[in-house]
This record gives structure tokens, C-alpha cells and sequence, in this order.
């Protein structure tokens, strides 16, 4: 005869309120004195608070090399704006100018002289050598400043041009002399650009020209 085993009557379980589950949820507030789990685990790591150290002390140099550098920017500046004008107050003043010579001011006649040419002929046969000379004399005549005579004795001044090779680079030479002494009342002169083709020299020798004549220009006009 078989055994059965006497059955137990179900019992229900009572609900729970959810405000007593919202309370399980919650951390529960660590007791006094003890210390919290995550700063447990940070002292079990012996190398963290050396790095952080290592990172703030490089943080602080930064900012300490920073201010350093600001500092001695502004007494450089600081300096600068002191001994300047200080400099520039012990620089002796520059001489006034000096008078033009009385004939160039009151010229009215000139003799264009031909003070020939030292270079170009070398690498272009076909170069008229008194290129410099007729250049000259058309810029004067298209100035009309001055009445241009056909001889030394009939001119206040003589121009007298030149086209000259020093260091390898070809200068103009205007010369003003006085037509009885052959003194040299005033130089003026203007270097041409170097160039190894033809075509190139003949453009930097008319700019060089038309500079000459500014100068001049200015020379005479600015005279009182």
C-alpha cells in the first residue's frame, strides 16, 4: 500500500508596497567611519595619486614658465619704450642742407657735353656709342628748362654725360661744370641694372635714364 504525503494548503504571499521596494532600491548611507567602496578600490592602486602629482606639478611649471615669460616680456617692453627716446636724444642733429652753387640756380643756357661710354660695346657691335649722349639730349630738350647752345662759351653750365662701367655695372654720369674753370659745380649719378641680353640692357639703361632726369629734376626745382 502506497504512501501518499499529506498535502499542505497553498498559502498566498501578501504584496508588498512599492514605496517599501523604492526603498530597497536607494544605496544604503555609508555608517560612520567607514569608507566608501570606489576610494577602497583607489587605495588599492599605489601608483593613481603619484600621477596625479606628476599631472599637477607639470600643470603648475606651465603656468609658472607662462608668467615668467609675461613678466619679462613687458620690462623688455617696458625698457624699450624707456631707453629709446633717450637714444634718439643723444644722436647728434644732421647738418642743414647745404646751398646749390648760385650758377645752377641762375642757368639759363647749357652746353650738353659727350663724356662718351666706357661699356656696351663688348657684346653688341651693332650699338650706336653716342646712344647715351642723344638719350640725354632729347630728355633736356622735351624738359625745356633750358635753352640748349651749341657751344661751351655761349652756356651758364655744361651737362656733361657719361656712361660709365664700374664693378661690372654700367653707371650714368651727369656732371655740371662751370664752362671757364672746368670746375665740377654738382655729380649726379645713377647705376643701371646688370643684364646679359641686349634687349634687357637697353630697357634697364632707359630706366636709369629717366631716373638720372628725376634727379635733376629735383635738383633744380628744389633749389630756392
Amino acid at each position: 500500500m502506497l504512501l501518499r504525503e499529506p498535502v499542505l494548503p497553498v498559502q498566498h504571499a501578501e504584496a508588498v508596497p512599492w514605496r517599501a521596494l523604492v526603498k530597497l532600491a536607494q544605496p544604503t548611507p555609508p555608517v560612520l567611519g567607514e569608507v566608501p567602496f570606489q576610494r577602497r578600490l583607489d587605495r588599492k592602486k599605489p601608483g593613481a595619486n603619484r600621477i596625479d602629482l606628476c599631472i599637477g606639478g607639470a600643470m603648475l611649471a606651465l603656468v609658472q614658465r607662462a608668467a615668467l615669460f609675461l613678466i619679462l616680456s613687458m620690462a623688455t617692453v617696458s625698457n624699450i619704450s624707456v631707453i629709446s627716446p633717450k637714444l634718439m636724444a643723444e644722436e647728434p642733429p644732421g647738418p642743414s642742407a647745404a646751398p646749390l652753387p648760385a650758377q645752377i640756380v641762375a642757368a639759363k643756357k647749357v652746353f650738353i657735353s659727350n663724356g662718351g661710354e666706357d661699356t656696351w660695346l663688348d657684346f653688341d657691335p651693332k650699338h650706336d656709342p653716342t646712344l647715351t649722349y642723344n638719350e640725354f639730349y632729347a630728355d633736356m630738350k622735351i624738359w625745356g628748362k633750358y635753352e640748349l647752345v651749341s657751344s661751351p662759351a655761349d652756356s651758364d653750365v655744361v651737362f656733361e654725360i657719361h656712361l660709365a662701367l664700374e664693378a661690372t655695372a654700367p653707371i650714368l654720369r651727369l656732371r655740371i661744370l662751370d664752362p671757364k674753370s672746368h670746375i665740377v659745380l654738382w655729380p649726379i649719378n645713377q647705376m643701371a641694372k646688370v643684364a646679359s641680353r641686349d634687349a634687357t640692357a637697353r630697357k634697364n639703361f632707359d630706366e636709369a635714364m629717366d631716373t638720372l632726369m628725376g634727379s635733376l629734376k629735383k635738383l633744380v626745382t628744389s633749389s630756392p
